[in-house]
């Protein structure tokens, strides 16, 4: 299974910020500046390990273009938009910005979600874009093709969401070479605590230079061990 979403992202005039999914840029390469960092520890439900030669023929097999992906998208129609995503809006106190369907726009160069000067939130100054679609998949390669807007304190995410409130962050990208990648669980009360794994990798390039893209190969067995069938993909940018 595989589906392909590209993201591109750009300042604008007048103090917008915007990010765009697109189909038609070119990517780039990135270099490690350093050695990953490890971050937060391991958890029952999710270990880190070394990535295999089984692992990246599998991914080489999704991306060759034999495969057809199970969905695919340029997000350059309204149409389609409405069809498979649906815009987010929440005003969550302990973020520097509410997100608001007003920051979604389609257009003939892809999905562009914007930060705007808030209007309607209770508290933040900005208002920025979240789109989740509306169909669940279970297991495969999503990729991703992103480019980060060049100012600090944007978070520009791709993520999933899975039934038994896990949390796949596949890239939280930050201006100007940062991406933290990682997996938490979120408990549906307050019985238990959120808990969370992950890692940091900081780049040479600067990622808001151009298109780069980000993926998940997800294998059945899944890391959890909890049921994970169902998931939805998250496009969002937040101000942390």
């Amino acid at each position: 299974m595989q589906r392909r979403i590209w993201v591109k992202a750009s300042i604008r005039s007048g103090g917008a910020l915007a990010m765009w999914l697109s189909l038609t840029q070119m990517c780039m390469a990135a270099t490690l500046a350093s050695p990953v960092n490890w971050g937060s520890p391991d958890q029952p439900w999710g270990m880190r390990r070394a990535i295999t030669d089984a692992d990246r023929a599998a991914i080489a097999a999704y991306r060759s273009g034999r495969r057809t992906p199970t969905f695919s998208t340029d997000f350059t129609g309204g149409t389609e938009l409405q069809a498979n995503w649906s815009p987010v809006s929440d005003d969550n106190p302990s973020n520097k910005s509410c997100r608001r369907p007003d920051s979604i726009e389609a257009t003939t160069a892809g999905l562009r979600l914007k930060a705007l000067p808030a209007k309607t939130c209770r508290a933040a100054r900005w208002s920025t874009g979240y789109v989740a679609s509306k169909a669940k998949y279970g297991y495969g390669f999503i990729e991703a093709r992103i480019k980060i807007a060049d100012i600090k304190g944007l978070n520009n995410a791709v993520w999933l969401t899975i039934d038994d409130n896990f949390e796949i962050d596949i890239a939280e990208a930050r201006y100007p070479g940062y991406i933290h990648l990682g997996l938490q669980y979120w408990p549906p009360g307050k019985s238990e605590q959120h808990a969370g794994m992950g890692w940091g990798a900081s780049f040479k390039e600067n990622l808001a230079s151009g298109f780069h893209d980000v993926g998940l190969l997800r294998h059945q067995p899944t890391w959890s061990t909890r049921s994970t069938e169902n998931q939805s993909p998250r496009w969002s940018r937040t101000a942390p």
